[in-house]
């Protein structure tokens, strides 16, 4: 099985080498969607959340990117070992315009 950590799509790392207003997007994404999760609530992966915020903002990272996002947010993954790392976390009710 290949090493997923030699793909340089999955460095967190790659989040700082991001313009600030990408940046800026992708924080006020995870500001406004995301809150800690419940007790035993479901854990969702960086993975799923990217894919969420893409459609909704229509604005591609990689998981790397993603990660490194979260951890700057300040979200404990459970195992940093894993490609796609979970956090307790659950979506906000999305804002709408309306």
């Amino acid at each position: 099985m290949d090493d997923w950590r030699k793909n340089p799509e999955n460095y967190t790392a790659d989040y700082d080498n991001l313009i600030p207003a990408v940046k800026e997007t992708i924080s006020e994404w995870i500001s406004l969607r995301l809150w800690t999760g419940r007790k035993n609530g479901p854990k969702l992966s960086s993975y799923h959340l990217k894919h969420i915020m893409e459609r909704e903002i229509g604005l591609y990272t990689t998981n790397g990117q993603f990660k490194g996002a979260m951890r700057d947010h300040c979200y404990k993954a459970f195992n940093e070992d894993d490609i796609n790392w979970t956090f307790k976390v659950r979506l906000a009710p999305k804002l709408t315009n309306e």
